[in-house]
């Protein structure tokens, strides 16, 4: 029930309504604009939460005003997720520079295309701000008082994203308490730095970071996830479309590149004994442990290619060679499987607890003769 309509039920719990402002500090996109008005007048100094998704409401104009009257009281601010279309200048560069030294939480999407892009967060006052996901307007970046995120994830559109590589870089290494990392993006970063031999210090350490999500359309997801190193990184998931023509790339190579640094890693987070489930789908290869998680993605124009059968090969060589007991599910079309398990299998037997192919199709099931072999030919071309 609406705190309108509670407050009408009786003197008594209109009495409470108006004397506890807790009860109004939160705002969403539900609450018509004279309701937010009076909401933020009668939650007095109290921490303000704020939900507000303009995408099909109303018009404009209309969002205009109440994102004015909210960011009004922008040092009330404790949590902003905020979802917004079109904006003036003004309000656009007050979204983007926020002085709002409350706010814990905030996830601003812009859906906004302009020439000339506001600079994310210059001379902006967060000094609690542990949350950051931002998505869809250009920026230019200049790292403020974010020293204390614990969450940072960025989704660009296409030619949304003002960074290259190395200011990438350059503003994870101005969060050193950083736990978890998000990077979806659909266009390129800059062209400066984005070449494989750059030396050693062009990469950042997070010592704190658990989970890591790099999601591009381009080989950057190789370029980027080299250039991290997260020693308490357990919960890995990295996807690029690396197989796109024009961008050739030898994927062993650039799966050692995006993934070598994190084997030792996943490795020690194994307890003795356990048993470690393989998922190969037709794009993608995933490992579950107990603790740790890691999903590499690709995406492959041909689905029969025989490239399907690179990812978990080379993870079964270079992640599972230290002989760990698999659980392993093949749902790869066509010549990919066999080519798989002849592949991981060669001069090693198969460390298999359970292998399902129920999910196999266009030939999957041509293996069962291949893994029918004495143990002693496996290894056989």
């Amino acid at each position: 029930m609406h705190l309108q309509s509670l407050s009408t039920v009786s003197l008594r719990w209109r009495d409470v309504a108006k004397s506890t402002p807790k009860l109004w500090s939160r705002i969403t996109d539900q609450d018509p604009l004279h309701l937010v008005e009076r909401a933020v007048h009668k939650s007095k100094d109290a921490p303000l939460d704020i939900k507000y998704n303009f995408w099909g409401k109303g018009n404009v104009v209309e969002q205009e005003r109440y994102l004015w009257v909210l960011s009004a009281h922008m040092k009330r601010w404790k949590n902003a997720n905020l979802f917004v279309l079109q904006a003036s200048e003004a309000l656009l560069r007050t979204l983007a520079t926020p002085i709002a030294p409350r706010l814990e939480r905030m996830k601003l999407h812009l859906w906004h295309r302009r020439v000339d892009p506001p600079i994310i967060f210059q001379a902006a006052m967060l000094p609690l701000l542990r949350e950051l996901d931002i998505c869809g307007i250009p920026f230019e970046w200049e790292a403020g008082e974010l020293r204390n995120l614990r969450v940072f994830k960025i989704r660009t559109i296409p030619r949304s994203l003002n960074l290259s590589l190395t200011q990438l870089v350059d503003i994870l290494r101005s969060m050193p308490k950083l736990e978890e990392f998000g990077f979806q993006s659909d266009g390129r970063l800059l062209e400066d730095d984005s070449n494989p031999g750059l030396p050693s210090h062009h990469s950042v350490t997070l010592p704190h970071l658990k989970r890591l999500v790099v999601l591009t359309e381009t080989t950057e997801v190789v370029d980027i996830s080299s250039r991290l190193r997260a020693p308490a990184c357990q919960d890995i998931a990295l996807r690029g479309d690396i197989m796109r023509p024009g961008l050739p790339l030898h994927l062993p190579e650039a799966l050692t590149r995006a993934v070598g640094h994190f084997i030792p890693i996943l490795r020690s987070s194994w307890v003795p004994g356990e048993r470690i489930k393989m998922v190969a789908d037709k794009d993608s290869t995933s490992l579950h442990s107990s603790i740790a998680k890691l999903n590499i993605s690709a995406v492959f124009r041909n689905r029969f290619s025989t490239h399907t059968a690179e990812i978990p090969h080379w993870v079964f060589d270079n992640v599972l060679n230290q002989g760990p007991q698999i659980e392993m599910d093949i749902m790869l079309s066509g010549p990919a499987t066999e080519q798989l398990v002849s592949l991981i299998s060669r001069g090693q037997p198969l460390n298999l607890t359970r292998l399902d192919l129920s999910s196999a199709d266009g030939g999957g099931f041509s293996i069962i003769p291949y893994l029918s072999k004495p143990v002693s030919a496996l290894g056989e071309p």
